[in-house]
């Protein structure tokens, strides 16, 4: 569970202490929303894993939610966004939001110089999430995807190509998974030319 108070961290990640904002009214109310809004994601946290319905939804119901507090927590600058990363991992169970999450964060960590340490410690465990999370994605659809939901999975495994070359091992990773679903004789062939066609293409 994720809270707002530094304090709370999980002990494996270096605790981050977030500086109180003491300037301007809009400095105040911007700070003000940013609390209201991790108390919201801690709501979140404890009911969004058992929401089957949009638990892999590329637009679930709290994303557009989610990556307006992200950009609040860049406004209030690398700590802030820190805690709202950490908090993401708990929170947010959508492959598709948390790439988006990670590629956006990883744009603003390299726009502000972030040393490469810092960085690691708020990119790693969302990416890690992230690649998680698509590969329990394309599982459960792999149980029952049918012929009209082809190009809907093969847009998937296109994404989460995206997510697992975030990392150096990922796309190994990705393609073992692929590899030993293969082997499911209920998947049809034409499944699998199509995800390696697309993979093809991607990675060209």
């Amino acid at each position: 569970m994720c809270h707002t108070n530094p304090s709370n961290f999980p002990p494996s990640l270096p605790q981050q202490p977030v500086p109180r904002i003491l300037g301007s009214p809009p400095l105040k109310y911007l700070f003000s929303t940013y609390r209201v809004g991790m108390l919201a994601m801690e709501t979140l946290a404890r009911r969004v894993h058992d929401d089957r319905a949009t638990k892999y939804s590329p637009t679930p119901p709290y994303g557009d939610d989610v990556m307006w507090l992200m950009r609040v927590a860049m406004k209030l600058g690398t700590p802030y966004v820190h805690q709202f990363c950490l908090c993401a991992v708990n929170s947010v169970v959508s492959p598709f939001v948390l790439f988006e999450i990670a590629s956006d964060v990883g744009s603003y960590l390299s726009r502000h110089n972030t040393a490469p340490p810092y960085r690691s410690q708020i990119l790693t465990p969302l990416v890690q999430q992230c690649q998680q999370m698509f590969l329990s994605c394309m599982h459960v659809r792999l149980c029952h995807v049918t012929p009209p939901e082809y190009d809907e999975f093969v847009a998937i495994v296109r994404k989460a190509r995206q997510a697992f070359s975030m990392t150096a091992g990922g796309p190994t990773q990705l393609q073992e998974f692929l590899q030993v679903h293969r082997r499911n004789k209920l998947v049809k062939k034409e499944l699998w030319l199509r995800i390696t066609i697309a993979l093809q293409q991607t990675a060209a």
